[in-house]
């Protein structure tokens, strides 16, 4: 709440009459995530998606669920109800037009289900892996897809190096995500092998990632890989993020992904 104060104040300050009505609205749906509170917050903060009622419903449950978790365990650091619409579930959404359905999605380090799950609410005939190594968090993403009635996403309790080995899951999906914060090298070896020839790879950060991407060049080049877009846009006219696409081109070698302690050691492969 102190947050979603902060920008009324703000808007005070600079005669914003448009935005003052936004994060008065904004604060007051904060107040209570009771009832239709939290419907109501993701209505507005996500309302450029033409979302369905159906989607918010779920995103809503999910959204319940980890505000009442997060008490308990660490699910997001984050605190403020409007900044968990806006830096989860609204940044989760900015790969949403490259999800179609019938794509096999693997989202690799889910934490709390992002970006996963609210994707999986919008395009209910695509079909979601959300892999994490964590056991209670992919047991409160379980608890979520339950809840809110999800029939398009699973969870893997299991650590992404070692069941990329595994011949059901190798090569299997159109698009990995990634939301982790770790460093574009090292995830290039996680994810890639997970993906059909000509698959996606889409890999979130935040800030500038030109450093990032050179640092990751001979991973790319081991892995038989390729950058083919880096979107760099504004999430909701606040926040910098950047998309960053990479292609399977073609034949992987079967050694990789190494075990993490050798990936991290020597990321550049």
């Amino acid at each position: 709440m102190p947050y979603a104060l902060h920008k009324v104040r703000q808007a005070l300050c600079a005669n914003n009459v448009k935005q003052l009505v936004k994060q008065f609205f904004l604060c007051y749906t904060a107040i209570d995530m009771d009832g239709n509170g939290s419907i109501l917050l993701l209505k507005s903060v996500l309302g450029d998606y033409n979302l369905s009622e159906s989607a918010i419903g779920q995103m809503s449950t999910h959204f319940n669920l980890l505000l009442e978790e997060s008490a308990r365990m660490n699910l997001t650091a984050i605190k403020c109800e409007t900044e968990i619409a806006k830096k989860h579930f609204a940044d989760s959404l900015s790969a949403l037009k490259h999800i179609e359905n019938g794509y096999s999605v693997l989202d690799i380090g889910s934490g709390a289900g992002f970006p996963a799950l609210p994707l999986a609410s919008c395009v209910p005939n695509a079909h979601f892996t959300l892999l994490d190594a964590t056991k209670k968090k992919t047991a409160f993403i379980d608890s979520v897809i339950a809840k809110s009635g999800l029939k398009n996403a699973k969870t893997l309790n299991a650590r992404a190096e070692e069941v990329a080995h595994r011949k059901e899951l190798r090569e299997s999906f159109n698009i990995v995500l990634a939301r982790a914060v770790s460093p574009l090298s090292i995830l290039v070896e996680l994810c890639v092998p997970f993906l059909k020839p000509n698959g996606t790879f889409i890999a979130y950060k935040s800030g500038d990632t030109a450093e990032e991407i050179k640092e990751a060049t001979s991973a790319l080049t081991a892995l038989n890989a390729e950058i083919v877009a880096i979107e760099t846009f504004s999430l909701l006219g606040e926040f910098g993020r950047t998309l960053i696409l990479i292609k399977r081109k073609g034949k992987l070698d079967k050694i990789y992904p190494r075990a993490y302690a050798k990936i991290t050691a020597k990321p550049k492969v």
